[in-house]
């Protein structure tokens, strides 16, 4: 008899064990008596008995005559792991060991005394601490007998020792909830319904189900997967408490997404997925389960149901003989090849409802994780699924409307050309869906079933796809392989393999697709290879092969046989217009003519400048020889392609391309007195203006001055990623090196036509600067400088005519505040040099007259005390010499955007003059910091920078500078001493060089000092002997080795004798 709850009398059934059962149960007890006879180690409970039991899936298995390969095992009085430990120590002894090798059962296994412990986690409501081992082959879990205890402040539960019936209670269904206890040997049931329900094929909580599933809200699914995986219905009170509402909130909110997403992968693994997603869809969990985590888009499961039906249709065919069932089995045995396929496939009828939902715009360029379609979203938000998972959801959305209109085309005859052509077709297609093109295959025969079409119709359909796969041998095409490699393409092309070849070998598959008969190597490189490498070749415009040599007729072929010929077929494709320009190119530069062109032959070269933007430069610069450019018709086109390659930096301009350009375009530039201006104002309306259009620059008019009455703009413009309102950024991206070399163009005594064309310019210009990314932030002052350089010297007032100094004032001045740490050192340096020298010649042309020197002035200043003080302590730190005290030592993380900013103030010290002078409190202690740093020696450039600051401030605030000649004497003795010390270890005359220059700087500097201090008009007597004589005797003697810092000139003229 086993044990039953109060007042049930029904008799319980026995267990009987299998002979390797038996033998672990009579391990777990001689380890039993093994622990009662020895000492109890601390922690254990000693008052009760020690009772070990069989838990939970295992006794359920056994009841329903299924086996069982591992085993929960309950423990009364100790923790699995004490457990654990004790059973390993028992096992350690070789004599207790020998009982269980010498059985006639299969011996111990290795593993069993490795013992794994899972901790308690309780904050994701995963409460047991479980220890894992294997016995003789079997999985064995131990853990200790629980009870659980709730309260009102926490979600969490109070774990503690708990009875039996303690235990069973807790458990998340009664069938689970069932024991075999070892000491006795039989069944437990102290629920009083686990038998009861196992019969009448029932799921439901031990407890009241709405507090179970409130305290773990796992056990939802749990008993979904149990229901699903046992062929069981569910109780109306679980099911009901199932679609409350708090239920659902804390499954999405308490339950980790890993677990969720491990008890879907379980349902879908297991034997009847479809009954899984049945639950789901009938107790409307479907927006909880597969919940959108980012926005409050959802779905619609109206239909759902036919999907899941039809695939369960699908995964298990029936047997019968009849048309549809062989044809649905057909279907089966090519899309689904294994369990792996099958479990995908019901992934993709899971989230068959999301398949039809947009993906959500971006919220901005970079978002991390970044935007997919809705399916694979909510995959990887939600369920945590692995990457191979949420790659295959994207491509099975992103694709199954192509496969169904492609296995519609294909089924119907629709694909054009003839039946080697059609296969060619079809195989490339495939490939293009890559190894995941059956899931693609899946979710759009699904997707027709939702869509309301008969489920015999589509399998017919699809029979007749995947059979014409079937007979072409296409099933495997994603992993066909070339029948020649690379090194043998390379070799039989005489040319280094490169970037070409990957190019070479994708098209050797599709000669492979057109001609499936030929399997002979050498026959495939003569008649496909060689074509289309050297098509490749001449397409990317490797520097490489920039021709082909080829034997030469005799014959001169004239421009207009030559333009009849690369006119004489449709170049609808890449590949046929790259090779007339091999012709065209080859042509040319055989070609030779006396006197004038005739009237057929200009006419042609006309027409061949019309395909300019498709000729390579090498081409145009051969023409241009034979046919001035200056005589095109579509001049104005033919600059502004040859103007895209003006610029080094620009990835798709090679060495060759920029000299070609450039030798073309200066021949252009000497038509200055002719068409020359007219050109480029052509260029400006044609070319640059449209490209600029759908970009918004509220802060001017359309006639580029400054809009006095700006629009209010939305606080988030949503065109900002929209890459049609900024074709210059993500389309026309030459536009950019175009307004390049348009502006190097004008020079001083352009300065009048360039006021005229100023509206040409001012829009784009702003609308770089006010681009979110760096680097077109850089190219944008790079155009302002190029723009305000010919107007300054002619002192025009431009700037305020048209109110745009303040435009471009706000403009500029937000990126003086990309600085580290966030904006990167080297990126910062680049843009704020390019800012500081627009933002100087801006402020320079607006206040160029004697009557603005207050204004220029006073925005100097400001220019000085916000962005060039700021910045430099912005990007130095302080490092403390001890608690109590702070410390003035200064350290530099991003010495080269110190050295700069030093640089800049040198800059403004001049062009303040003498005003610097009022702001020497703020100015001294950056100079006095940079040159005191102890380890400013290991960038020379910065205390270089800080000497050449010092020099500049002391020579423009002369008058006032004997009030801080203490700090300044201090810093370039320190740093003398320094620089000193450094030159001295380093030995080697050619290694410190930039460390004598410093030392010559420090002697310049010095000596400016003292002339300075001695001239003070303000100079009381008393404070004169600090520089006097005696004083710098004073300092020599303190240490000798800034006797040489006082022998330098105002130059630093140091002579290398000192170094002796």
């Amino acid at each position: 008899m086993g044990v039953q709850a109060e007042g049930v009398q029904q008799p319980l059934p026995r267990i009987e064990l299998t002979p390797l059962e038996n033998l672990i149960q009579r391990l777990l007890l001689d380890v039993k008596h093994y622990i009662e006879t020895k000492e109890k180690p601390e922690g254990v409970k000693t008052q009760e008995e020690l009772v070990l039991r069989f838990t939970g899936g295992w006794v359920r298995d056994k009841l329903l005559g299924v086996s069982s390969h591992d085993i929960d095992v309950a423990i009364s009085t100790m923790t699995g792991f004490q457990f654990g430990s004790l059973l390993k120590e028992y096992l350690d002894d070789p004599e207790n060991l020998a009982k269980y090798k010498d059985s006639e059962n299969p011996t111990l296994n290795d593993d069993i005394v490795k013992i794994h412990k899972i901790d308690a986690n309780p904050e994701k409501s995963k409460h047991l601490e479980t220890i894992t081992t294997k016995l003789f082959g079997l999985d064995i879990d131990l853990v200790n007998l629980r009870k659980e205890t709730y309260t009102e402040e926490s979600r969490n539960p109070q774990m503690e020792f708990g009875t039996a019936e303690e235990d069973a209670l807790r458990r998340d269904a009664t069938v689970n909830a069932m024991f075999y206890n070892l000491n006795t040997g039989t069944l437990e049931d102290y629920t009083g319904k686990g038998l009861q329900d196992l019969e009448q094929k029932l799921i439901r909580t031990p407890l009241e189900a709405y507090q179970t599933f409130k305290d773990d809200p796992l056990r939802v699914l749990r008993l979904i997967r149990f229901a699903s995986r046992l062929g069981y219905r569910i109780d109306d009170e679980s099911q009901e408490a199932m679609q409350n509402k708090d239920i659902k909130e804390a499954l999405k909110l308490k339950i980790s997404k890993e677990r969720v997403g491990a008890e879907v992968e379980k349902m879908l693994r297991g034997p009847d997925p479809k009954s899984a997603l049945k639950f789901i869809d009938s107790l409307s969990l479907y927006s909880t389960i597969f919940a959108n985590q980012r926005d409050d888009t959802n779905t619609t499961t109206d239909s759902w149901h036919l999907v899941y039906d039809a695939f369960d249709k699908i995964a298990r065919p029936s047997e019968t003989s009849d048309d549809i069932s062989q044809r649905t089995k057909h279907v089966h045995d090519i899309l689904i090849r294994d369990e792996n396929d099958t479990y995908h496939a019901w992934l993709v009828a899971a989230f068959a409802p999301w398949a039809l939902v947009p993906a959500r715009e971006t919220k901005f360029k970079s978002e991390k994780p970044p935007v997919i379609v809705r399916a694979a979203e909510v995959a990887r938000d939600n369920l945590r699924s692995e990457n191979k998972v949420v790659s295959l959801l994207k491509d099975s959305v992103s694709h199954f409307e192509e496969m169904r209109i492609f296995k519609n085309n294909l089924i119907s005859n629709a694909i054009p050309g003839t039946a080697p052509e059609v296969r060619q077709h079809v195989g490339l297609t495939i490939r293009s869906w890559r190894k995941d093109w059956r899931m693609i295959a899946v979710m759009a025969l699904l997707q027709e079933i939702m869509a309301g079409a008969e489920f015999s119709t589509v399998i017919l359909e699809y029979d007749r796809f995947l059979s014409y796969l079937e007979t072409e041998n296409l099933l495997d095409v994603t992993d066909l392989r070339p029948i020649v490699n690379g090194n043998e393409i390379s070799a039989a092309l005489g040319v280094r393999s490169g970037r070409w070849l990957s190019a070479a070998l994708e098209m050797m598959i599709e000669w492979q697709l057109l001609h499936p008969e030929i399997t002979e190597k050498e026959k495939a490189l003569q008649e496909n290879i060689r074509l289309a490498a050297r098509k490749y070749i001449t397409e990317t415009g490797s520097e490489d092969l920039t021709s082909f040599a080829t034997e030469a007729s005799g014959e001169t072929v004239t421009i207009k046989t030559l333009w009849a010929e690369i006119t004489s077929h449709d170049a609808l494709d890449t590949s046929t217009l790259n090779e007339d320009l091999l012709v065209v190119q080859y042509v040319l530069k055989q070609w030779s003519s006396s006197g004038q062109l005739g009237v057929d032959d200009k006419q042609a070269a006309q027409a061949m400048y019309r395909s300019t933007l498709s000729l390579a430069i090498s081409c145009i610069q051969t023409l241009n020889s034979i046919f001035p450019a200056a005589e095109a018709a579509n001049l104005a086109d033919i600059i502004t392609a040859l103007a895209s390659f003006t610029n080094k930096r620009d990835p798709w301009t090679t060495s060759i391309s920029y000299s070609g350009a450039l030798a073309v375009l200066g021949l252009f530039v000497q038509t200055r007195k002719t068409v020359f201006w007219e050109v480029l104002e052509q260029i400006c309306v044609s070319k640059i203006r449209p490209i600029f259009a759908k970009t918004k620059t509220p802060a001017i008019t359309a006639a580029g001055r400054k809009n006095l009455h700006p629009t209010p703009q939305p606080r988030f413009d949503g065109n900002i990623f929209n890459p049609e309102a900024k074709p210059w950024k993500h389309v026309n991206v030459y536009v950019t090196t175009v307004l390049e070399w348009l502006l190097s163009e004008y020079t001083p005594s352009d300065a009048s036509r360039l006021e005229s064309d100023f509206h040409f310019y001012i829009p784009p210009i702003l609308s770089l600067l006010d681009d979110e990314s760096l680097p077109f932030k850089f190219r944008g002052c790079n155009l302002l400088f190029s723009f305000l350089k010919p107007i300054q010297p002619s002192n025009s007032d431009l700037l305020q005519r048209t109110n745009l100094s303040s435009v471009f004032d706000d403009a500029l001045t937000p990126n003086l505040l990309s600085l580290p740490k966030i904006t990167p050192e080297e990126e910062s340096l680049q843009l704020l040099k390019a800012t500081y020298e627009a933002l100087l010649l801006t402020i320079q042309t607006r206040y160029h007259t004697r009557q603005n020197k207050a204004a220029y002035t006073s925005r100097i200043t400001k220019l000085l005390r916000d962005n060039i003080i700021s910045s430099f302590h912005h990007i130095s730190s302080y490092t403390p010499t001890s608690m109590e005290e702070p410390s003035t030592l200064v350290s530099f993380p991003y010495p080269r955007l110190s050295t700069f900013i030093l640089k800049e103030l040198r800059i403004i010290t001049q062009e303040l003059g003498i005003h610097t002078s009022k702001y020497l409190q703020e100015i001294v202690p950056m100079i006095y910091s940079t040159l005191t740093n102890p380890f400013g020696t290991a960038h020379p450039p910065l205390l270089e920078a800080g000497v050449a600051a010092a020099q500049a401030v002391i020579f423009n605030s002369h008058p006032r500078i004997w009030r801080y000649r203490g700090e300044l004497l201090s810093a370039f003795c320190e740093c003398w001493l320094h620089v000193y010390q450094d030159e001295k270890e380093m030995g080697d005359p050619n290694s410190n060089s930039r460390l004598r220059d410093v030392m010559r700087r420090l002697q310049g500097a010095v000596y400016l000092l003292k002339t300075a201090v001695i001239g003070a008009d303000n100079l009381k007597q008393e404070d004169f002997e600090t520089v006097n004589c005696a004083e710098i005797e004073a300092l020599i003697g303190a240490d000798e080795d800034l006797k040489g810092l006082f022998q330098g000139s105002a130059d630093g003229n140091l002579h290398n004798d000192y170094f002796e």
